[in-house]
């Protein structure tokens, strides 16, 4: 297989879709349940992230936040959030 050989054009065209974040602010939270986060049986596997995995999400979505305008804001566990995070192993095979 070659390798890809793509002009400038091409590159920005692959990275600006032109899909945009329209609000001020992402929220995020780390739920401590699966809720009804996953489907297609993946809340079996939940596991929340613990307190060192949050710190590194945090330190990187912080790091993000000072990049782009949209203000990243954690809130509690169980609100309405934008992203939330935890982990699964999927009992379904994909």
């Amino acid at each position: 297989m070659s390798i890809a050989n793509w002009t400038l054009a091409q590159v920005i065209a692959q990275l600006n879709t032109g899909n945009k974040w329209s609000g001020s602010t992402i929220t995020y939270a780390f739920p401590t349940d699966a809720g009804s986060l996953y489907a297609g049986g993946e809340g079996a596997g939940f596991r929340a992230v613990n307190a060192t995995q949050q710190a590194m999400m945090t330190l990187a979505l912080t790091s993000w936040d000072e990049l782009i305008a949209p203000n990243m804001q954690r809130v509690s566990a169980g609100s309405s959030t934008t992203a939330a995070r935890g982990s699964t192993s999927p009992s379904p095979i994909w």
